[in-house]
């Protein structure tokens, strides 16, 4: 076990730097320009872009002249980025500053960070249990009316994107209902959590509540089901004390893998709600005028490290909930 997970980290760190640099060599080719009245505001810009490496155009505001300033090759630069991150540098942002007036990239993520966790461990406290429930309740009534309803509903809620939901839930809610307190989120009214949540959830409830039916249908007919009923144990107490225990094997990873998401946040949920989290960050980045290069590269790094990590923690937890599967052990 202790080989196969070194060996996991060492891929870890060599698939980190590859997607990193990919990123890194996409965003830096985009054309950037610099076009203010402020001279002050050029000079900042044109100053900040020479010291990393990148190349601009500056285009003046009373002739309208462009002016090429050309930087480094993008592996330079590269390695310029990767030495500022191991100063602990992360970058300076040029769309989007923190509320003390910091434009440094590690200020930005350390205010946003939290209003990204709090909604998701929000949503995570509500939607695991009653995908749970929901699924147990299908399962058990199997071919029922309850069955038939909950797969309905599921199969309505998975169909349509999360975005949609948002929109949906703001126009019927928000100004249908008149309740304009919940179009956007505010840390000052506990109220407006509620709309950025329920669409946090709808996917985890339903996903959940899927696999749980069909692990546990499965289990359910299994033959040592039969033999626990066999020996005295009620319907109730074999469900418990054995299907639920063996049905959990592939549900497991996604409750563990929901807990490693509280980080990721969500692009478009975020975006509609206007939620200050790290979502609607990167894609205030992506869409900046110039490119937010240094939020945009630190951000997309930090989403693929959270996936390779997520990714072994899933691995991993297969083999601690059933001592039977043991990756990298002996035959």
């Amino acid at each position: 076990m202790g080989k196969y997970i070194l060996k996991r980290l060492l891929l870890m760190i060599v698939n980190v730097f590859i997607v990193t640099f990919i990123l890194f060599a996409l965003i830096r080719l985009l054309p950037v320009s610099i076009a203010s009245t402020k001279e002050s505001e050029i000079r900042a810009l044109g100053a900040y872009y020479k010291s990393i490496g990148c190349t601009f155009t500056w285009i003046n505001p009373d002739t309208h002249a462009r002016e090429v300033v050309n930087g480094a090759p993008i592996i330079k630069q590269f390695f310029i980025f990767l030495g500022n991150v191991f100063k602990g540098d992360f970058g300076t942002s040029t769309s989007v500053s923190a509320t003390n007036g910091s434009t440094a990239v590690a200020e930005i993520f350390k205010e946003r960070i939290g209003v990204t966790v709090q909604l998701n461990i929000i949503s995570i406290i509500i939607s695991i249990p009653l995908g749970l429930l929901f699924g147990v309740i299908a399962a058990l009534k199997k071919n029922k009316w309850e069955d038939h309803l909950i797969s309905i509903i599921v199969m309505l809620f998975i169909s349509v994107p999360s975005f949609v939901l948002a929109l949906l839930m703001q126009y019927f809610i928000s100004y249908k209902a008149g309740l304009t307190y919940t179009l956007k989120y505010s840390t000052q009214d506990a109220r407006t959590v509620v709309l950025p949540v329920l669409a946090l959830s709808f996917g985890t409830i339903c996903s959940l509540t899927r696999y749980t039916r069909a692990e546990l249908t499965e289990v359910l007919t299994s033959d040592f089901m039969l033999l626990a009923r066999a020996k005295g144990l009620t319907r109730g107490q074999a469900t418990v004390r054995h299907a639920l225990r063996n049905s959990m094997v592939p549900v497991m990873p996604i409750i563990i893998w929901n807990f490693i998401s509280i980080l990721a946040g969500s692009y478009v949920i975020e975006t509609v709600f206007s939620v200050p989290g790290i979502g609607s960050l990167t894609l205030k980045a992506i869409n900046a005028t110039p490119p937010d290069y240094d939020v945009y590269v630190i951000m997309t790094s930090f989403y693929t490290i959270l996936g390779f990590v997520g990714a072994l923690i899933v691995d991993l937890s297969y083999g601690l909930i059933d001592p039977r599967i043991r990756m990298g052990g002996r035959k």
